[in-house]
């Protein structure tokens, strides 16, 4: 009599934690970065009797969480790759700007200043020829200089997008190797972390293309084994 009460508590146990995984999977249903999580059973050991064995129920074995390792990856990746192209546009775009095309552009006004000494050539005594290039030249300096202005404000503004996204990095990193300290202490238990497995790759999905706008790339980091703060600047290796 014992024995069937034990296996009847064994099932009850087992499928109450199944119910509260499963009431655990609806209440975080629109939970971003959250895993759909299952629960595996196993057979409990059959107990040898002189008429053979018999069952004495079920346990849970672990609670697993359905997830693509590959399909995350690839997701970080890409979200990630599509940041940065925005960026690398954005300054493309902003290059555009400062070498136009047309009657206002540096082209036009080299051009200019070209056919201005072409002119001179054919009538040196000419003054207004004279005059006209002495203008042209002026004009197309002025372009030259403008356009170099332009070019180092572009490249102080880059500079420091890049050093945010440095500092933005370093701090993600940081982050997620407070997160894999966590993880590598509650996989002594011999099961699974699924919700902080969850936070980690919550962090990487959500902090990457944050600041994949300053980089060709996004930086490679290691989920299972970063354990110091990533160093990304002039000085990294």
């Amino acid at each position: 009599m014992s024995s069937l009460l034990n296996v009847g508590v064994r099932a009850l146990q087992a499928n109450q934690v199944a119910l509260q995984t499963a009431g655990n999977n609806i209440a975080n249903v629109n939970t971003p970065g959250y895993s759909r999580q299952t629960v595996i059973l196993e057979n409990v050991a059959g107990q040898f009797s002189g008429a053979g064995y018999y069952g004495q129920g079920v346990n849970v074995e672990t609670i697993i969480r359905n997830y693509s390792q590959f399909l995350t990856h690839q997701s970080t990746i890409a979200n990630a790759l599509a940041s940065s192209d925005s960026a690398r546009a954005e300054k493309l775009i902003q290059l555009e700007d400062i070498f136009q095309g047309g009657a206002s552009g540096l082209g036009a006004s080299v051009s200019d200043m070209l056919n201005a000494f072409s002119d001179v050539a054919n009538a040196p005594t000419d003054l207004t020829a004279r005059t006209v290039v002495l203008t042209r030249a002026g004009e197309a300096t002025a372009r030259f200089r403008t356009a170099a202005n332009s070019l180092n404000e572009l490249e102080l503004g880059t500079e420091a997008g890049i050093s945010q996204a440095v500092k933005a990095v370093n701090s993600l990193a940081g982050r997620i190797a407070a997160v894999n300290a966590e993880i590598s202490k509650a996989q002594g238990s011999g099961h699974t972390p699924n919700d902080l497995l969850d936070q980690r790759d919550a962090r990487c999905a959500v902090g990457w293309p944050r600041v994949a706008g300053g980089w060709p790339h996004p930086p490679r980091v290691d989920r299972r084994t970063a354990g110091t703060t990533a160093e990304f600047g002039n000085n990294a290796g």
